[in-house]
């Protein structure tokens, strides 16, 4: 049986990963993390149950109150963490959108985004259409921003170009690179 799928580390630089691609045996894919807020840690304890004095065997899922996570800020009132139940989470969100085209051309066949509490579907979109050449990657996307009614959603998309801070949730879809 064996692996079938090895995943890309979030600190792995660029250089190392085409030099393992290099050497991959045959049917074994790489996923790599493309989008959302990078899990740091996890714990046993759930940070949100905490937060509320609740025992962890009796949190009553208080995490549905914050499905983007607890913010946590530092002295300067800068975003620093997230605490999304067990998990830590960056403050900021990682975004390799504008990557697509290098990561395909080095051989890896996933990319994986971490869904968000809003617009999930849209930056899915954003990731579909860099993936399949229909003019939605980092370089093209304000063509499918032309498509798009609801200026909420025009205006989280357009932050998708400018590094932005946006929210994540502690799950994820694999998108297959075509």
């Amino acid at each position: 049986l064996g692996a079938s799928r090895w995943v890309m580390p979030l600190e792995m630089q660029r250089d190392d990963l085409a030099h393992l691609l290099q050497k991959r045996p045959p049917g074994l894919q790489t996923e790599v993390f493309a989008y959302g807020r990078m899990p740091l840690a996890f714990s046993a304890r759930c940070f949100t149950a905490r937060h509320y004095n609740l025992p962890k065997d009796d949190c009553r899922f208080s995490c549905i109150q914050h499905p983007d996570g607890l913010m946590l800020k530092t002295r300067e009132h800068e975003e620093f963490l997230v605490l999304n139940g067990t998990q830590t989470q960056s403050a900021r969100v990682y975004n390799l959108v504008d990557t697509l085209d290098d990561m395909r051309s080095l051989g890896v066949e996933v990319v994986r985004i971490s869904p968000q509490a809003t617009h999930t579907e849209d930056v899915v979109a954003v990731f579909d259409g860099g993936l399949t050449g229909a003019g939605h990657d980092q370089d093209n996307y304000l063509d499918y921003l032309g498509t798009v009614d609801d200026p909420a959603v025009t205006a989280f998309l357009t932050s998708l170009g400018t590094g932005s801070s946006i929210t994540g949730s502690a799950w994820s879809i694999d998108v297959t690179v075509p």
